[in-house]
């Protein structure tokens, strides 16, 4: 069941919500912008692949064969020991994620995205050594996605998308970056008070807001976009900034689509 809140008090828990924990790696949340606007999110699952939010639609979304199978060991563990000492070595191996889409906005083509998203993880243990470093533990592991985006106006340029972390297997923030020459837009895993349904003159429901668990994008000091990170999928949302650059807008939509359709390959 859901809490709502009135703007005003929505707007006092999120300056709390924005200040760091004690004893956790966590990002300062900026001002949440006025005009975010939300808008359902639909697909992103087997039997409708391909997302559709606001204006935007994916297609042509495809998978690698090998993003399937490569979550799981090729070659088994081993117990071995070392002057009598039980120790669990266990090689290391790649967990991966390739997929390919077309992003369009209004029935036009506007940009085409290439993604990878890879895990090496080490799960190495003794039986006896109080401080371990395994998989179960994270601090070895290597979790990175990568992405471009080419929007259909700027064949020539592409938009780069470097994510660390957002399968948490370590204990620091899970976030990454849009960036081309010198524009960077930054994205972090954080709770947010937001909008429920756009503001109707007339209608008080429009003002209430829900606290939600998503990916927040910054740029220039403001929150200009968001997406739930929602594993049920039940209530999957975007929110954007009404009034926005074109290209900034768009290479946002096509990083959204990342995030929502990427697998969670740490196994």
């Amino acid at each position: 069941m859901k809490i709502y809140f009135t703007i005003q008090l929505s707007f006092t828990l999120l300056i709390f919500l924005g200040r760091p924990i004690a004893g956790q790696s966590q990002t300062v949340i900026p001002k949440m912008a006025a005009q975010l606007q939300p808008s359902r999110l639909k697909g992103g699952h087997f039997l409708r692949k391909n997302l559709s939010f606001a204006d935007y639609k994916t297609r042509h979304f495809h998978r690698t064969l090998g993003s399937f199978f490569a979550a799981k060991p090729l070659q088994p563990a081993n117990l071995i020991s070392i002057s009598g000492i039980p120790l669990y070595s266990h090689k290391l191996r790649w967990s991966k994620d390739v997929f390919r889409f077309d992003v369009e906005k209004d029935g036009q083509k506007i940009s085409t995205v290439e993604c990878r998203a890879t895990l090496l993880t080490n799960e190495t243990f003794s039986l006896f050594r109080l401080r371990q470093d395994s998989s179960f533990f994270g601090s070895r592991n290597e979790d990175l996605l990568e992405a471009r985006i080419q929007l259909a106006n700027q064949t020539n340029q592409f938009w780069e998308v470097v994510a660390t972390n957002l399968n948490g297997t370590k204990r620091e923030a899970q976030k990454g970056l849009i960036r081309k020459d010198s524009i960077t837009i930054e994205f972090i895993r954080t709770p947010a008070l937001l909008r429920d349904r756009p503001v109707e003159a007339g209608n008080a429901k429009s003002l209430l807001s829900s606290l939600h668990q998503v990916y927040a994008f910054t740029y220039q000091q403001e929150i200009i976009a968001a997406v739930t990170v929602d594993e049920s999928g039940r209530y999957k949302k975007t929110w954007m900034k009404e009034v926005l650059n074109a290209d900034i807008a768009d290479a946002i939509a096509s990083t959204i689509a990342i995030l929502t359709t990427r697998r969670t390959i740490y196994k």
